[in-house]
């Protein structure tokens, strides 16, 4: 009964948790550790067996409603930030995918999902299954902001970025510059970033309203905050889900940053399995 009572508390706390702070991070690392000792239940063939329609996740012993991906579709249109090339919904067609909303400063839940996600698509690639990684930068800047979004990272973040002054870069751009904008600085400190990260993933960025359309898109939820310290530090509350989209670009199960990378590569591998043609 107490153990009953406890993990309905956790589950009902996670509920408020977008999980970049500690204490929203162990939340949902301890209702993830509830859930899946308490799941022995769960077959991820069997659930995935039953279509699409009436598919669940492998963490369908929270007690609180997950988003409806059946409702995530639509265009997107973003920016590969090592090429600087557009990416677009078309490019998750062809292989599946394991996607994930995040933001390099993030020292919680990304840098746990950005060991996790490369592991379990390598082994997935390794199973006969073609996977590719996909991360969407959420800490989109304004045009003017020539920080890059960085302006109140006063310690350095999981990207390594460089400490800038809490004020600077928001001057008004001269017209002969307009091609040096915040999200293009942006772009480059992502790809900055990604020399530190497995070179497989695909890093995107993009201005305010390729990013918001994005995290629409997803149903993800981003809530700009400050970290609760002396210093100005930046921080966004965000959710940590990370999507399985099949071949055709549809998301078929929603996973979580803390997931291990078997529990990933078990769950896209039963819905490839269940899907009328594989890859």
């Amino acid at each position: 009964m107490i153990r009953n009572v406890v993990h309905l508390a956790v589950c009902a706390a996670a509920l408020a948790a977008a999980a970049c702070s500690g204490q929203e991070a162990a939340v949902e690392t301890a209702v993830n550790a509830v859930a899946h000792a308490e799941s022995a239940s769960h077959d991820s063939a069997k659930d995935h067996s039953a279509g699409e329609a009436k598919r669940q996740s492998g963490h369908d012993t929270h007690s609180y409603v997950l988003p409806d991906v059946t409702e995530m579709t639509g265009s997107i249109k973003l920016v590969n930030a090592k090429t600087g090339g557009t990416f677009t919904e078309q490019d998750l067609l062809g292989s599946w995918t394991l996607l994930y909303l995040g933001y390099i400063e993030c020292l919680e839940a990304c840098p746990i999902a950005m060991a996790s996600i490369p592991k379990a698509v390598d082994q997935l690639n390794a199973m006969g299954v073609p996977t590719k990684a996909v991360f969407i930068d959420i800490n989109a800047p304004r045009l003017d902001d020539l920080s890059g979004g960085l302006a109140h990272s006063k310690k350095t973040g999981a990207a390594g970025a460089a400490p800038h002054d809490a004020h600077a870069g928001r001057a008004k751009l001269p017209v002969n510059e307009l091609a040096t904008t915040g999200p293009e600085i942006r772009r480059q400190a992502i790809a900055t970033w990604g020399e530190s990260q497995d070179p497989d993933v695909i890093l995107l960025s993009g201005s305010r309203k390729q990013v918001m359309d994005a995290g629409r898109l997803f149903k993800s939820r981003a809530e700009q905050t400050m970290m609760p310290t002396q210093e100005s530090i930046h921080h966004i509350n965000h959710t940590t889900y990370v999507y399985a989209l099949n071949p055709k670009g549809d998301v078929v199960v929603l996973l979580y940053h803390s997931d291990s990378p078997q529990m990933m590569v078990d769950e896209v591998a039963a819905a490839a399995n269940a899907a009328p043609s594989a890859g």
